[in-house]
């Protein structure tokens, strides 16, 4: 994996500022640093080696004929594929890189559609004076940009373009409303006002100098389909074997050493059982432990690593993970409040002392409706659909007086004949919009955005299966999951790749394979089960829940709690009602309710607004 920056502007920019601003994301390429400048447009690369170590494959890359130079980030899976059919191109190495320059000439700002991998490119077209950015289908590999008249910038991690001239870093209001909401910040804005980041399978392009907008392209979206073709079971089955184990196959080629993500769930053991498949040598598989606490399951790893007979590293980091939150919530850029970022970035630090690639399960519960609060879904549009209106609306005016809990919100939307209405408030996961009232104050106030945007994203004619799985891919995966991906894995030069996530297999699970085989009754992931049983051992736990979980409750109890007052009273950022946090941690540590996620978010708001006063303040 690799770090891009780029910057033009009518007023130049000495060179030392540039590089000063690229070597901020130094560690996403710690194996080669060079920049180049082309008609006042500077482009600067960090490599990480993965494919041809030849110091020709570096970059910034200069087209044969010297017409396009490119910076890129990512893989591109297919590029042995599209060297074939671009033959006639002068290739003078075996990277991916330069089968990226051919498509352009040959394909023009159509090229994107034939890449298949995860990518965020810059390229600048010499002859057309014109500067094309493009991010892969799904959103694996990040890209923001900040332009106006008469400059242009863009960069992997926001980090790299703070402080270059003429971008401002006002906050942006819906952006901080998102963060309370959802514990993320996406959709395409960032939590400033003048950086964007470039959405998933889109195209922009912009002609110097800059005195206009981009124009955007988007050149590939999921299918929607509203009667899905029938197919067997034992057809899908078929087909999503061969699909994950060509993805896997195609993931596993580098030249550099390979591993595998080991949780025990369903989807990182199913994508160790394909490895063991198709490698021709034994695996590496890491996990990380929490000896002597609930969140511990690295066993469950260890017994599919010992039946796969994989060499499994389990790397134990108990109290360790508390001291790393306040620094990693500032290499974060933006606030951040998925907890899991945390034990990530440990185990992608355990893996690193070994390989420089692996491979992860993210993307089965997406695509194939693995999530538990699907459930309470589930469970009330099977209420609306089967009692009485009168009955289901005695039921929600009776829980209305109940506090506000999980089970109890639930009953109280029974009142709701729209299945939908639902889940406009599953879009709040850390606060909703009336609790953001309360908390939120100073320059920022509560609207109700977030709910509104993520509704947006239903389609009529679609199931709400479909519907909440496509918008959880399309919203929560990108922004929360793979996020946090790119970022833990990148602190520690680690490139990760996600077989569930090659495009092949999202247009397979949208468009061909019906809610009925995604969820039979309360079964979640029905038919990836049903491959699983192809690979997994007989005695495999499908309904065990796992993953790199953190006791965030205990934490709250004890040194969080304390490091979250000291925040609030010693240096408050003034955007959070300190009264109404506090209320919340007292609550907590009473055992009156678990408001450990409401915390966490306050927390890290809290840290990562400390951080941008020092930053500002040159600390």
């Amino acid at each position: 994996m690799c770090g891009l920056l780029g910057y033009w502007s009518e007023e130049s920019i000495v060179r030392p500022i540039f590089n000063s601003h690229l070597a901020r994301i130094g560690y996403r390429g710690p194996d080669h640093s060079e920049v180049t400048e082309v008609d006042g447009l500077f482009l600067g690369h960090n490599r990480l080696a993965i494919l041809d170590l030849d110091p020709r494959s570096n970059q910034p890359m200069l087209s044969a004929c010297g017409r396009v130079t490119l910076v890129f980030n990512g893989e591109i899976y297919n590029y042995m594929d599209l060297k074939t059919e671009l033959e006639g191109y002068p290739f003078r190495t075996d990277s991916d890189t330069e089968v990226i320059i051919a498509a352009y000439l040959t394909w023009g700002e159509s090229f994107a559609k034939h890449l298949s991998g995860m990518f965020s490119i810059a390229l600048y077209d010499r002859q057309q004076k014109r500067v094309i950015l493009a991010r892969d289908p799904i959103g694996k590999k990040p890209l923001y940009f900040s332009y106006g008249n008469g400059f242009l910038a863009f960069a992997s991690e926001i980090k790299a373009l703070i402080g270059l001239p003429r971008i401002s870093l006002s906050l942006n209001n819906s952006s901080v409303n998102e963060f309370f909401s959802a514990g993320f910040v996406g959709g395409g804005r960032t939590v400033y006002e003048a950086i964007s980041q470039l959405p998933a399978g889109h195209l922009a392009s912009f002609t110097l100098p800059v005195c206009a907008p981009p124009r955007m392209t988007r050149y590939w979206s999921l299918p929607v389909v509203e009667q899905i073709p029938h197919a067997s079971e034992e057809e899908l089955i078929d087909e999503l074997d061969a699909l994950l184990l060509d993805a896997v196959r195609l993931r596993l080629r580098s030249d550099v050493p390979v591993g595998v993500f080991l949780s025990g769930g369903l989807d990182s053991s199913l994508i160790v059982a394909l490895a063991a498949q198709v490698s021709s040598k034994p695996l590496d598989t890491f996990t990380i432990g929490f000896a002597g606490t609930s969140s511990d399951e690295s066993k469950y790893a260890s017994k599919i690593a010992e039946y796969f007979g994989t060499r499994h590293v389990v790397r134990d980091v108990g109290e360790n993970m508390l001291s790393v939150i306040p620094a990693l919530a500032a290499k974060m850029d933006q606030p951040f409040a998925d907890s899991s970022f945390v034990p990530m970035y440990f185990v992608c630090r355990a893996a690193r002392q070994d390989v420089t690639v692996i491979l992860s399960g993210d993307g089965g519960d997406e695509l194939f409706a693995g999530y538990g609060h699907y459930d309470a879904f589930a469970w009330e549009n099977e209420i609306r659909e089967s009692w009485p209106r009168m009955l289901r609306r005695l039921l929600g005016y009776c829980a209305a007086p109940l506090p506000e809990r999980h089970r109890s919100r639930t009953l109280k939307r029974l009142v709701l004949d729209d299945p939908y209405a639902s889940m406009g408030a599953y879009a709040s996961r850390f606060f909703n919009f009336n609790e953001r009232e309360r908390l939120l104050c100073g320059p920022i106030s509560a609207e109700p955005t977030p709910e509104l945007e993520f509704l947006a994203r239903f389609l009529p004619g679609i199931d709400w299966l479909q519907n909440i799985c496509q918008a959880d891919f399309q919203g929560y995966m990108v922004d929360d999951i793979l996020v946090k991906v790119d970022r833990m894995s990148m602190l520690n030069s680690l490139e990760v790749r996600s077989p569930f996530l090659d495009e092949r297999i999202a247009e397979f699970a949208f468009s061909k394979v019906p809610s009925a085989l995604k969820r039979r009754g309360m079964e979640k992931k029905y038919l990836l089960k049903q491959l699983a049983r192809r690979y997994l051992p007989s005695d495999f736990e499908f309904e065990r829940k796992h993953g790199f979980g953190v006791p965030l409750g205990q934490w709250f109890n004890n040194e969080l709690g304390d490091r979250l007052s000291d925040l609030l009273f010693d240096a408050p950022s003034e955007y959070v009602d300190r009264d109404q946090a506090m209320r919340y941690l007292k609550s907590h540590r009473r055992g009156l309710s678990n408001y450990s996620k409401k915390l966490f978010a306050i927390l890290i708001w809290e840290e990562w607004f400390a951080n941008q006063r020092r930053a500002a303040n040159g600390v």
